[in-house]
């Protein structure tokens, strides 16, 4: 049995990766540790450990694994800490808020042997896995471009009544908006599907929307839009916003040689394939409900776990995807 501890219990934690453990037979929610009270914790199991510190969390022998889903400043930190110390790491997106983090992040899980994940959700979603299975198939030709976004209606909620003190909008701890917590789901998933890093051309970014309560601009950008090619050149374009009111949108589309595939054209469609020749195959989207292990992130991670798989495992592309977001806030490293 694989017990896990959390370090945040923000509403990712308790609204995907908690019930998703508990739903898991090879793995136990061990505790967690949260800088301050937490306003609710009826929803925790009874047994669940409150830890006084991070450290002290990481001291426990108890735990074999950490989820970190603290602001992004801290997630290589806090995972480098958690793999040095034994634990093997489930880490929310994005891996770092750099380049030279997230390659410390890969450094560590190579030295430790430490299972290190990154909670990239889109590709473990089923369009996407049968959109892999067409595109491999050969039917579709070679890919030639692609267009792609990710948006919602940004990240307030009601524990945060000003936005200057959501942490989202601060970039000192988020350390980009729309970009890293938006784009870099978008570049992973369109990567992973072309079997491609994305290289940056250029990009466009702004807060266009987003206030403090005194009305001044957030700190971060609430939207961008990039232009990427990959190594056999392919080029195309990301874009990401906190401005989309009607809710998660993540349309993502690849133009072939043989046809155009659509992921998620619609709230109805999960797959749109139209070929040249007229034919057209579609997909309608199934309800999260139903999906066999919710996002499937936390079932991808105590696998991982319990079979020792590669300590990389999606932690490459994973920073790949980085460094492809952190162009779109114009702090791209070499």
């Amino acid at each position: 049995m694989i017990r896990i501890a959390f370090c945040g219990m923000g509403s990712i934690a308790r609204g995907r990766h908690l019930p998703e453990l508990l739903a898991e037979k090879d793995a136990a929610f061990q505790g967690y540790y949260v800088p301050s009270p937490l306003k609710c914790g009826d929803e925790l199991p009874p047994t669940a450990v409150s830890y006084s510190s991070f450290d002290h969390m990481l001291q426990d022998p108890a735990v074999d694994a950490v989820v970190i889903t603290s602001p992004n400043t801290f997630h290589a930190s806090q995972s480098i800490a958690a793999m040095k110390a034994g634990k093997d790491v489930l880490c929310e997106k994005p891996m770092a808020i750099s380049m030279e983090e997230g390659r410390e992040m890969l450094r560590t899980a190579k030295e430790t042997g430490q299972v290190l994940m990154i909670a990239h959700n889109l590709v473990l979603e089923p369009a996407f896995s049968l959109a892999k299975k067409y595109l491999t198939d050969g039917s579709l030709g070679r890919v030639l471009f692609f267009q792609g976004l990710i948006a919602c209606e940004g990240p307030e909620g009601q524990d945060q009544p000003f936005p200057e003190k959501l942490w989202f909008f601060q970039k000192e701890k988020a350390g980009g908006g729309a970009s890293l917590d938006l784009a870099v789901h978008g570049a992973h998933a369109i990567s992973w599907l072309l079997e491609e890093p994305l290289t940056p051309v250029s990009h466009l970014a702004a807060a266009l929307d987003k206030k403090t309560s005194l009305g001044a601009p957030i700190e971060v950008e609430d939207t961008c839009l990039g232009l990427f090619r990959t190594p056999s050149g392919i080029i195309g374009t990301l874009g990401a916003s906190w401005c989309c009111q009607e809710g998660w949108r993540s349309p993502i589309t690849l133009y072939c040689q043989k046809g155009v595939l659509h992921l998620y054209p619609n709230p109805d469609t999960a797959l749109e394939i139209r070929y040249a020749d007229g034919s057209v195959f579609t997909q309608p989207s199934i309800p999260k409900s139903l999906w066999p292990h919710g996002s499937g992130v936390m079932h991808a991670f105590v696998e991982a776990v319990v079979q020792r798989t590669d300590p990389q495992y999606t932690a490459q592309p994973a920073l790949d995807a980085l460094e492809a977001a952190l162009s779109l806030t114009g702090s791209r490293e070499g």
